[in-house]
Parts: C-alpha cells; structure tokens; sequence
C-alpha cells in the first residue's frame, strides 16, 4: 500500500473491483477523504467500465435516457452537463446515449475527482485479481493472484456483473461444439461468422439484444432463434419521456402480504393510469424507488414465489430497450428473420458443419431441433454468486465470513453494505456495494442505485477512518514538537 506524502501511513481501503461499481466508491472517496490511501485491484487496464461500458460498439446504448443517469446522486444533471461540453450533440435529456459514451463520462470523472482531491489522498490502480482476504496485523490482507499482498485497514467487495452464468444446457454431447460461446463478450463469439449462419441465442434478456445488434452491424443477414424459459424479450421505452406516478401511498400496498394480492394492487393502478390517457411504464418507474422496501416486506415465501414466476415479466417491464434499439428488433421479427423460443436448450451436438440445438418448448413435451451454425450464452449474469468458480468468493466463503442471500442471491449485509457472516455478525472491515449486495436489496444493479450506495459507503468509511486519521495527525503534530524541542535544545547547548 502506497504511504502518503507526508511520510505517515494513511488509513487505507481495499476496493475488490474496479468496474462501475467499485469506480464510483473510489470516486467518492476521493471526494470525501481528507487522508486515506485508496487501492483498487482490478486486471483491466481500464478502470470504470466493466462489461457493460467496456463495449466500443456505437449502437449498445443505454437504457436510461441521458437526464437520469448522473453518476452523482446530489447532482442529476452532471451527466448532461457533462455531454453538453464533451459531446453536445449528444446532450439531450431525453436522449440514449451509446454506452461507451458513458464509458468516457466515468473515466473523466475518476481522473477530475483524482486531480482534486486532498494531498494527503493516495490513489492506486493494483493491476491483478483477488483471490483471497486474510486477517493481518493491520487489519486486513487482500492476496492477490501473484502471491503479493495488499495490507488494508478496509476492504470492499465490488464485483458487479462480471461473470457470465453457465449455458442452462442439461447435457452436451461428448465434446461442446466448436461453434459454441459461453458468452457473447468473448471477442471470437461473433467471429468467421457467414453472412447467412443460422445463430442461436440462449437468454432473451437486454445481452441477447446487444447481440442482435452486434449482428446486424457486421452485416449478417441470416436467422437468429432466441430461447428463453419464458419467451419475452424487453419492453421498449416510450418515445415521450413520462413523468412517474407517484407511489407515496405505497404502503398501503399489501408489502407484507401475498405476491398475488401486490400484483393486483399495481395492475389495479396500471389500470387507473391508462383509462387518464396515461401510460404503464410511469406505474412501473414511479413504482422503482420503492421496490427494495416493498421486497424487504415480503415473507421469504413470497419473495421466493416471485422469483419464480414473475421475477421474468418485472424485469422485461422494468429493463427496458432505447425506442432506436426497439425499431431495429422489430424491424428483424416482421422480416421473419428474428424468431423467438420460449423453451429451454437440452442439448447440443456436432453435425457435420453445423451444430444440433435440441430445443424443448414451454408449454410441450415434443422437442424440436435447430440446425445452426453458432450458439452463443446470452443468459446474463449469475445472481447466486456461491456458483461462481471464482477464488475470492469461494475463500470467503469457505471462511464464514460472508453468507449468502436468504434466496442464495448476492450477500448479506447490513444497511451501511458491511458483509455478514453466517451467525449473524459482522465481517470485520469488509464491505460490499452494487449487485453482490441484490437479494437483501432487490434494486441494485443500475446506476441510480450503485451511486447512492457508492455515496453512503464512502461516508461510513472515511468517518470509520476519522479516528485513525485524527491519531495520525496527532502522532505527526508530536513529532513536529519532539523536533522543534531538540532544535531549540540543540542551539542552546554550548557543544552546539
């Protein structure tokens, strides 16, 4: 860990992640801290982007218009202010700006909010990978991949969306197909791809619509079967911009009561909404601030119920596409060229050239079969991050200082985002934001979200800190005396 300026060792914080998440933690304790040395370990030569950002493809937007996704939460304009003087073109509130865009936005913000803050304030990118927390004589050690050590008073876990899920095949045959991706990221995916290969698409979600995309911009112009268990693909955004219904009266909603009696009580106000000429997607926006008091109500029954049945139409209704994105998908489904399945992928197979996708419909027991010549994992992300091969994690948790989600979705943690063990207690000077943090908080793998978090962490961080701080500067004030003593001894004594 670096040493400050001043010779003194700072309090420290270790940031586990440097995708948006871990970016905009470290954003605001540059903001905040007056003396602290801030480490973010992340292998990416970027900092800031992640998966979602990290894309150079103009046409992945954003699914927030431009006006609402400020990285700041006390200051909604700053990305539109932002654009205004890096892309002006761009900067219309209503507005779906690309994502590598946005990219840019958090780099800049990371570098402005380095070159202000505090002297005293160390800044370092540790490129290399986590695998492992151990308790230490300063409190915590972070081992990295390399055998080196980070030695912290402070770690925090933001992993974000990194990690694709596996492909939700039951069995392949005796050797995956080589035309098979477990992620549409991996740079080859999309690769020696004929202009009139058939493409499967497993996951109809928000990647599955990037992918399309991606598609359509290299100019193929063959099939494209998407499968999913559910079969639906994104709402779209209205092309007007909706001011949100007001859900002040949310609790008397039945929160505590039955997902069946929630859902009435929201379609009996969607209902409401649009016999005044309005329209759902406000019901649903209005409804966003208050989906993380409303699931903590639910009984673990109930929120296991939704998970199960209606967690898939929330999320096409709540994770919606750009109109621009929308007409193109559109565009592709009335040329025929777009079909999707709801079902699920029982196995794939060589033939030949092509690959054998065995598909069982939802709703029939007679499988069908598609012949192709890509497969490619569009499911999303892993909420259940106890299945991830990954070694940070599974130390963790073989170490009992993190503990699973009561529906082993993302951690438990308290309202401050401090991990917690299985018995209960609190993980000494670990920490957590983002979405390993979604299963306790429904809402937490958007913007809106990630920067309140961001904000609250850093404040209980750098007050946990201020007494350490204080000491320090304390310990240097004495020592200052100490010199200033001898100095004045010095030029009294004779021998001087």
């Amino acid at each position: 860990m670096p040493m400050g300026r001043n010779g003194a060792g700072n309090p420290a914080v270790a940031i586990i992640g440097g995708g948006l998440s871990g970016t905009l933690l470290a954003i605001q304790l540059l903001q905040r801290a007056s003396n602290l040395d801030i480490t973010v370990i992340e292998p990416r030569e970027e900092l800031g982007l992640g998966i979602a950002y990290s894309t150079r493809e103009s046409h992945h937007l954003l699914n927030v218009r431009a006006g609402a996704i400020s990285a700041l939460p006390d200051r909604p304009a700053h990305f539109l202010g932002w654009l205004t003087q890096h892309s002006p073109k761009l900067a219309v509130s209503d507005s779906f700006v690309p994502r590598r865009t946005y990219g840019r936005y958090i780099r800049d913000l990371l570098d402005t909010a380095k070159s202000q803050a505090n002297p005293s304030v160390q800044f370092e990118h540790r490129r290399a990978e986590a695998i492992a927390v151990e308790r230490g004589g300063r409190g915590i050690e972070v081992v990295l991949r390399d055998g080196d050590i980070v030695s912290t008073d402070y770690a925090v876990v933001a992993l974000g969306n990194s990690y694709s899920s596996c492909a939700p095949v039951e069995a392949f045959s005796a050797s995956t197909p080589a035309g098979y991706f477990s992620s549409p990221w991996d740079p080859e995916s999309l690769g020696n791809l004929t202009e009139d290969g058939a493409v499967v698409l497993i996951g109809a979600g928000l990647t599955a619509v990037d992918t399309i995309l991606s598609l359509q911009a290299q100019g193929h112009r063959g099939s494209i079967h998407v499968i999913s268990r559910h079969g639906l693909m994104p709402q779209v955004h209205g092309h007007g911009n909706s001011a949100p219904v007001n859900f002040d009266d949310v609790r008397t909603l039945p929160v505590s009561g039955s997902i069946r009696a929630l859902l009435g009580a929201v379609r009996g106000k969607v209902a409401r909404v649009q016999a005044q000429g309005g329209d759902w997607r406000a019901v649903v926006d209005g409804l966003r601030p208050w989906t993380n008091e409303i699931w903590q109500g639910l009984p673990v029954a109930e929120q296991r119920r939704f998970v199960r049945h209606l967690s898939a139409i929330w999320d096409v209704h709540r994770h919606r596409m750009a109109p621009e994105v929308g007409d193109v998908i559109f565009m592709l489904m009335e040329q025929g060229r777009l079909c999707v399945h709801a079902g699920r992928v029982q196995s794939l197979a060589n033939d030949r050239e092509a690959i054998l996708v065995r598909v069982k419909p939802r709703h029939s027991e007679k499988a069908a079969e598609l012949r192709v010549a890509r497969v490619i994992n569009c499911a999303g992300f892993v909420s259940h991050y106890s299945k991830i091969e990954h070694p940070l994690l599974k130390n963790l948790l073989a170490a009992g200082r993190i503990s699973p989600g009561v529906l082993g979705i993302g951690f438990k943690a308290t309202k401050e985002g401090q991990l917690l063990r299985p018995d209960g207690d609190h993980s000494e000077g670990l920490f957590t934001l983002g979405p390993c943090r979604r299963g306790p908080l429904f809402e937490s793998v958007a913007v809106p979200e990630i920067r309140v978090q961001a904000a609250e962490i850093a404040q209980h961080l750098v007050s946990l800190a201020m007494p350490k701080e204080i000491t320090s500067q304390r310990n240097r004030m004495q020592y200052g005396l100490g010199l200033l003593e001898e100095s004045i001894a010095s030029a009294a004594s004779p021998l001087a």
